[in-house]
């Protein structure tokens, strides 16, 4: 299954459906630039929810034939499908796409948080299908007006950062040494750890493939490499 939503657009997009997960990612991805671009000073922001849903539905060969895709929902407040533990993890698979975007010439792709809320009463919030339990912290310098198309323009740029609790302080990357620095604000009573994954350029580009099934769900997936 391929679920892609939008946000800031003057025209409704029907559901889209292709000959696979690619092309369907395509096809709603034309529709939505296409509709954009009828009104070019409104910025449109449009990502692709859950690929581990149900069984890596999206896998990472779909978003490199689709490199317009530049954000996916790394976190999701649902978790009714969490990835299988004997294929690689949600941040593994955003790994995965930008080395192989990076080596490809490509640009990267951005991770969204999403509640997925199902429900918005007091019951279900905080809670599985409930409000607040994934978002994402949008950074807009003083001078900008906080408006939805700075929004969207920031979501698109990068500025902005997942979470599911953590707030950092501050998040500064200075370009000349290419260093990126970051403060957790941190809570009460609460330890943290940030660490720093990184992927070497000669990293090992053989894959494999896996066979999934759970209960009448079964679908084939491919494996990378640990280096990753």
């Amino acid at each position: 299954q391929v679920h892609v939503n939008y946000v800031n657009m003057t025209q409704t997009i029907l559901p889209q459906k292709g000959k696979d997960a690619a092309e369907t990612l395509k096809i709603s991805s034309d529709n939505i630039l296409k509709s954009a671009a009828k009104t070019p000073s409104k910025p449109v922001f449009f990502m692709a929810n859950h690929p581990q849903w149900k069984l890596w539905d999206l896998q990472v060969e779909d978003f490199l034939q689709n490199p317009q895709y530049r954000h996916f929902e790394l976190i999701n407040g649902y978790y009714g499908f969490a990835p299988p533990k004997k294929v690689h993890s949600l941040e593994q698979f955003w790994d995965i796409i930008n080395a192989f975007r990076l080596i490809n010439g490509q640009k990267i792709i951005y991770a969204v948080g999403s509640d997925d809320s199902h429900f918005g009463d007091a019951e279900h919030y905080g809670k599985v299908s409930g409000v607040n339990s994934a978002w994402v912290y949008v950074g807009l310098p003083d001078n900008e007006e906080f408006t939805h198309d700075n929004l969207v323009r920031a979501l698109n740029e990068g500025r902005f950062y997942p979470s599911s609790g953590v707030e950092f302080e501050s998040v500064k990357f200075d370009d000349k040494t290419r260093t990126l620095k970051v403060k957790v604000k941190a809570q009460p009573g609460r330890k943290y750890k940030i660490r720093f994954n990184a992927t070497t350029a000669d990293f090992d580009r053989k894959t494999g493939s896996m066979f999934l099934q759970h209960d009448k769900l079964k679908h084939a997936v491919k494996t990378y490499s640990p280096e990753i």
